[in-house]
């Protein structure tokens, strides 16, 4: 099983949340190691919101694993919605429509003129002035008023006029393809604009996918100055954690890989060996699970005996285990049937009875002689025994009894708790 099993798990749950920018710096160090990892290529192409973001993201994809199919498949998706071919139609037709008016408009022009010189030519004898007869030259000219001369020319006049009103028409079928023209040179700058534009994009996501590992490196180097609490970043093989002391202060630990491995393995296998409780409430059992065999101190102990170097005092090193635990990423506020060893808790966040488990594999992990106990209880009352849907823990020390409630939003212990006790051996 791949040792970035665990880390994908959270990316993909930040991306489902909405965390983009957490989850894609997640899958970039996924990938810095696993570059075949197909998985993690195809949930970082979803950590981009636009279509020509995930088109160079699957260009990138199909460029390190030519063979993949899928990053094949949603290389063309979106190379459609990037170049969509409706759009290089729609532009060919303008060209087409736009360019036909002038076309149009040199043929009709040509056809027009050939038809009125030969128009001109064939009825020159009507348009002319006849030559006077010798009978009609020494009469005066008023002697003809009505002759045909005069009827002649008010005809040429009229078919002046209408080749005047086809000059104009032409004319202004000669503006409209200039303005058509003017458009399309208009668009096709646009174009040119638009293109310029995207090979700059291109170069630019280039070179930010170049220097993607040198920023994961950055990111970890200075993780402390970001207010990005709880962390998780990658050293060698191990995880390393970085939470806040109850001062605030930034506190970091680290768990070797194969840690995780093997509690995500057993989380899978865990259903195979659950075993439950009786509770009775009144005349009423029931039956709920027991969480006492997901408690796993071993991988805590250094982190512990840390801690209790600087808090001599178990209170005060209850309510410094307390307060990573609180840090930790809530995904249920109940009880449920699905509770996962405490590394996976640590690493991807968990429920109420997760953080239940992994407050108390910290604190048995510590060289402190206290008991501890897990206490089912109802979360309508704490107490009133009827329905067991929460879990908190029992701490006892030198007489001392401490109710912890792992998924509270304080640290105020219980005085008093009415609940079904189970003590953790």
């Amino acid at each position: 099983m791949s040792k970035n099993v665990p880390l994908l798990r959270r990316a993909i749950r930040l991306v489902k949340s909405g965390d983009l920018h957490k989850a894609r710096y997640l899958l970039a160090a996924i990938l810095r190691e696993e570059k075949s990892n197909e998985l993690a290529w195809k949930w970082l192409v979803e950590t981009y919101p636009t279509p020509r973001e995930k088109y160079l993201v699957y260009q990138k994809w199909q460029k390190t694993l030519p063979m993949s199919r899928e990053a094949a498949q949603g290389l063309q998706q979106y190379s459609t919605i990037y170049f969509p071919a409706s759009q290089l139609a729609e532009n060919n037709n303008q060209w087409l429509v736009k360019g036909m008016p002038i076309s149009a408009l040199i043929l009709l022009f040509l056809t027009t003129f050939a038809f009125s010189f030969w128009f001109l030519n064939s009825n020159q004898s009507a348009l002319a002035l006849p030559e006077p007869t010798p009978i009609m030259t020494s009469m005066p000219i008023t002697a003809v008023k009505g002759s045909t001369p005069d009827l002649d020319l008010a005809d040429a006049e009229r078919e002046i006029a209408g080749l005047e009103q086809v000059v104009a028409g032409l004319e202004q079928f000669v503006q409209v393809g200039e303005t058509a023209r003017q458009a399309l040179e208009s668009e096709n700058s646009s174009l040119e604009a638009q293109l310029s534009e995207s090979n700059q994009i291109i170069a630019g996501l280039a070179s930010t996918n170049a220097g993607l590992q040198s920023e994961i490196e950055r990111l970890n180097a200075v993780i402390a100055q970001q207010n990005l609490i709880p962390q998780i970043s990658i050293l060698g093989d191990n995880l390393v954690y970085h939470f806040k002391n109850k001062n605030g202060q930034l506190l970091t630990f680290d768990i070797p890989y194969q840690a995780l491995v093997q509690t995500t393995e057993m989380t899978m296998n865990a259903s195979r060996y659950h075993r439950y409780l009786s509770v009775r409430a009144g005349n009423m059992t029931g039956h709920v699970l027991d969480f006492r065999n997901f408690v796993k101190p071993n991988n805590f102990k250094e982190l512990m005996a840390d801690l209790h170097q600087e808090n001599v005092d178990p209170f005060q090193l209850m309510v410094e285990s307390w307060t990573i635990v609180s840090q930790v990423t809530s995904t249920s506020h109940s009880m449920s049937d699905t509770p996962q060893y405490p590394i996976d808790t640590l690493t991807s966040g968990g429920g109420n009875e997760d953080k239940a488990i992994l407050l108390a594999s910290m604190l048995k992990a510590a060289d402190v002689e206290w008991q501890i106990s897990m206490v089912y209880v109802d979360s309508k009352s704490f107490n009133l025994k009827h329905s067991p849907d929460y879990v908190m823990l029992l701490i006892t020390y030198e007489g001392q009894r401490w109710y912890v409630d792992p998924s509270g939003t304080t640290m105020m212990p219980f005085e008093t708790v009415d609940g079904w006790e189970f003590l953790i051996q």
